[in-house]
């Protein structure tokens, strides 16, 4: 699996990032991110199968910390194309 980064700035400007070395490291540069420019775009995850597969969903609350991980991702539903 490659694991990326999308952020739309402004929620309407898009740019991809990665791929990462592992989902850990993506979820980092999601807090960086966050910390940096404030809540105003929007944060996705993209995972990447093998076979060209892929998943899509929301980061949110990417600012929270949470004792176990260091980041909390709230449940939303994810989008498998």
């Amino acid at each position: 699996m490659k694991a990326y980064l999308l952020i739309l700035w402004g929620n309407c400007e898009p740019e991809m990032r990665g791929p990462f070395a592992t989902p850990d490291q993506r979820d980092t540069v999601a807090r960086e991110v966050r910390r940096e420019y404030g809540p105003g775009h929007g944060l996705f995850r993209i995972d990447v199968g093998v076979d060209g597969t892929y998943e899509a969903s929301v980061f949110r609350c990417v600012e929270t910390k949470d004792v176990s991980r260091g980041l909390r991702v709230c449940r939303v539903p994810q989008a498998r194309y």
